[in-house]
């Protein structure tokens, strides 16, 4: 791929004290199965396909390697990435998709485990309180004002 930074490949850690996401999610053609909880995250079904996953942003190489059967391959990099990932089997391109959580919903679940993670999560709260908040609200009772009418938000809409 043109413009990719080579790198070393960097498997990443499957889970962690504060994260276990089991088995991807989200079922790809040909039994893949990949999502991007706790990094981009990929098992093949068959011995040998390569994996790739590219940073859009920075377009480094993560990782680029064949892959055995059945075995998830995390990358390092785990949060505010865009992915690219692709399968390969030889030349043939299996699966290909590219990952942005810009404008989507995201789940944070601080842990009771690492409280500086936690803490560091304190102002982007105070945004979403701020700003998207009374803006879901007013939508909400928009969208259904029978239902919503009595939603506030405890910031000011």
């Amino acid at each position: 791929m043109s413009g990719i930074t080579p790198t070393r490949a960097q498997r990443g850690l499957t889970e962690s004290a504060f994260a276990r996401p089991g088995l991807p999610v989200f079922t790809g053609p040909e039994g893949i199965l990949y999502d991007f909880n706790y990094g981009c995250r990929v098992r093949v079904p068959v011995d040998g396909w390569r994996v790739r996953m590219v940073d859009l942003d920075t377009h480094s190489l993560l990782f680029d390697e064949p892959v055995e059967a059945g075995v998830v391959v995390t990358s390092r990099r785990k949060y505010f990435v865009r992915f690219q990932l692709d399968v390969l089997d030889g030349d043939r391109l299996v699966f290909s998709h590219a990952y942005n959580a810009r404008n989507k919903p995201i789940l944070v679940r601080p842990s009771t485990m690492a409280l500086g993670d936690s803490l560091a999560w304190v102002p982007v709260v105070g945004y979403l309180e701020a700003v998207f908040v009374p803006a879901f609200a007013a939508r909400l009772r928009r969208r259904a004002p029978e239902r919503y009418a009595g939603l506030r938000s405890l910031a000011r809409d």
